[in-house]
């Protein structure tokens, strides 16, 4: 899929918010409807966005398939440029806790999954068909515009951005709490508890490749030698 500039990401996260008119999406982002209308019909062409009429007017909604594969895409090209990153250094050089968790839930995750993206899909396009998740990701970028426009310096609002944002919502959770939420929210649904591990592994690499932890973690290595 073709890449979601930070332009259409503003557009688009209205559109999942619930602003469903054009010209409400125009008042909002203070920009004109004709160009607002180009920006929609671009989402459009990447089915990001549906259309459907409402009497006089057109009303733009959520994808939702699309939108999982979408954000499938961000979370595969993350995971896979965070392990190769993570390659290049010593383990003495990574924080030891985070790094005998990340062995441990690689080593728990089903055999091969990180390296079958179609299933990777598979697990997010069935976590997101579920109206909860879809009402999860609402809220959070509800909150997430809000704070973009208090506090624009703390906060992405690149798709990508956007996408890990939500992503760690579930991937500061340890096990036994994502547990509680697959059974409460989700039924106990395997995909969806296979989504949140997934985060999980996402956010502990995040961890291991924060640059001042490493080097915290080069610090201790060299006083010990």
């Amino acid at each position: 899929m073709a890449r979601v500039t930070d332009t259409l990401t503003e557009v688009l996260a209205l559109i999942l918010t619930g602003v469903d008119y054009a010209s409400d999406v125009a008042q909002q982002l203070k920009k004109s409807v004709p160009v607002v209308f180009r920006q929609l019909e671009q989402l459009l062409k990447l089915e990001l966005i549906t259309k459907e009429r409402d009497g006089k007017k057109v009303v733009y909604k959520a994808n939702w398939e699309h939108m999982s594969a979408a954000i499938a895409d961000e979370m595969i090209a993350d995971i896979n440029a965070c392990a190769k990153y993570l390659r290049g250094f010593g383990e003495h050089e990574l924080n030891r806790d985070t790094l005998q968790e990340l062995k441990a839930l690689v080593n728990d995750l089903p055999d091969d999954l990180l390296q079958d993206d179609t299933k990777i899909h598979e697990i997010v396009t069935s976590f997101f068909a579920v109206q909860q998740a879809q009402t999860m990701f609402q809220t959070f970028l509800t909150r997430f515009l809000d704070l973009a426009q208090h506090a624009s310096s703390m906060v992405d609002m690149s798709f990508q951005g956007i996408t890990e944002g939500f992503m760690h919502i579930f991937g500061k959770l340890e096990e036994g709490r994502q547990l509680v939420i697959a059974k409460a929210k989700f039924k106990e649904d395997e995909n969806a508890l296979l989504f949140m591990r997934l985060c999980r592994l996402h956010y502990l690499q995040q961890q291991a490749m924060d640059p001042g932890v490493n080097f915290l973690m080069g610090d201790e290595a060299n006083e010990q030698t």
